[in-house]
């Protein structure tokens, strides 16, 4: 019988362990709230170097080897996360390893010297994939005034100006017992769940990290539409509108329109631009959340003689979509929405970081299965609610990023 676990520990680590049966693994997901709002131009892409510091440790590297397990890191603009997924009978020991790597890094200029070259080489890729410089530059437009706008691996000049200093800096300020968010998957039982409490509590906090949310500023200014020239033989065009933030129930109206509009041959969009017009092939929508921002993105590809006609009928038919949606087209999409969550979780490291996620935003319920925890939004959304919601989206003035 799966069994759900969740506490705080004394020293302030905020830990969940999910026990299934019919794992032969066991996955773990470490996350430490990292809001690139704490950081200025000197200091941008700091916490993904930490992050890249942490994952070279050597001492997990050969342990990791030694195993064949999967460790990696990902950082994004408010969080830096940890992933780990290996044979039960190894879990333990490198469950310690990771801990001490995360709480006791070892920072050196040699260290530092190789890793910025590795850095620079990830950033370069980077800049040359015009599908992320799209994204880039519609948060730009969407949010001039915040620090939202910024790339989480900094960029040339803040990399060269990274220093021991500044990053033992960050370092001993974040990666704090009570910043850090744990969650175990895996075929648990009683004396596991203790062994890993056990070693949460050998740490100790150091200092209180504050909890700072972005700062809430819309784009006050004219500018609407950047077009960066590229080598590429295709255009990739982003189109961005204000929506909601994380904490902000709308934001589920906006991921069923996502289905709606681009999620299989039968999506309005989908069927509009590509199956009646042949004007692309790629076409996908998404709502981006943060703290208390967030935004709807619809972003495609097309030879670059169609961009401008591309553009053009997208803008157009956004304005007038919420008049082609039923509740049948609204039906598929909680379907899709219902079927693509329970595959997507599947996947228990997904499921790890989904319950972090799921604690992060109040919604993790003992009683409740973690897996289907967040279909009460969707199933509460009717054909009006969900118009209304819509309506709020000002679909009458895109922000507009190509690259061409």
């Amino acid at each position: 019988m799966d069994k759900l676990i969740s506490k705080i520990l004394k020293n302030g680590i905020n830990v969940t362990t999910y026990s299934k049966t019919g794992l032969y693994t066991i996955s773990a997901c470490f996350s430490f709230n990292t809001p690139i709002n704490m950081l200025d131009n000197q200091t941008l892409g700091v916490f993904h170097f930490i992050e890249h510091l942490i994952c070279q440790s050597t001492e997990l590297q050969k342990k990791l080897d030694l195993t064949g397990a999967y460790f990696g890191g990902e950082t994004y603009k408010e969080y830096t996360r940890y992933f780990l997924r290996v044979q039960k009978d190894y879990f333990m020991p490198l469950f310690k390893i990771i801990l001490k790597s995360l709480f006791d890094l070892k920072i050196t200029n040699s260290v530092i010297l190789k890793e910025k070259q590795i850095v620079l080489n990830e950033l370069k890729s980077y800049q040359n994939n015009d599908y992320l410089v799209a994204d880039d530059n519609l948060e730009k437009l969407l949010f001039p005034q915040t620090k939202i706008r910024y790339n989480s691996l900094g960029n040339r000049s803040s990399l060269g100006k990274l220093s021991i200093t500044s990053i033992n800096g960050y370092y001993k300020k974040f990666y704090q017992t009570n910043n850090l968010n744990v969650s175990v998957v895996g075929n648990l039982n009683n004396e596991l769940n203790q062994n890993i409490f056990k070693n949460l509590n050998l740490y100790k906090n150091q200092q209180i990290v504050q909890q700072i949310k972005t700062n809430t500023f819309f784009n006050k200014t004219s500018k609407r539409i950047v077009n960066i020239k590229s080598k590429s033989k295709e255009s990739i065009i982003a189109i961005g509108y204000h929506g909601y933030n994380k904490y902000e129930p709308e934001k589920y109206a906006l991921r069923l329109l996502s289905n709606i509009l681009t999620n299989g041959y039968n999506s309005l969009l989908f069927d509009a631009i590509r199956e009646k017009r042949g004007l692309v092939y790629y076409l996908e929508s998404f709502t981006v959340e943060y703290s208390d921002l967030g935004y709807f993105e619809i972003k495609t590809a097309s030879c670059k003689k169609n961009a401008d006609i591309v553009k053009d009928l997208l803008i157009k038919k956004l304005k007038n979509i919420i008049h082609e949606i039923d509740i049948n087209k609204l039906n598929r999409s909680k379907i899709i929405f219902k079927n693509s969550t329970f595959a997507e979780l599947e996947n228990p490291l997904i499921l790890a970081a989904h319950l972090i996620d799921l604690n992060e935003l109040g919604e993790l319920n003992k009683n409740i299965n973690p897996e289907t925890a967040l279909f009460y939004h969707i199933d509460e959304l009717n054909l009006k609610k969900f118009k209304d919601i819509i309506k709020k989206i000002n679909f009458n003035k895109p922000y507009i990023s190509i690259i061409s």
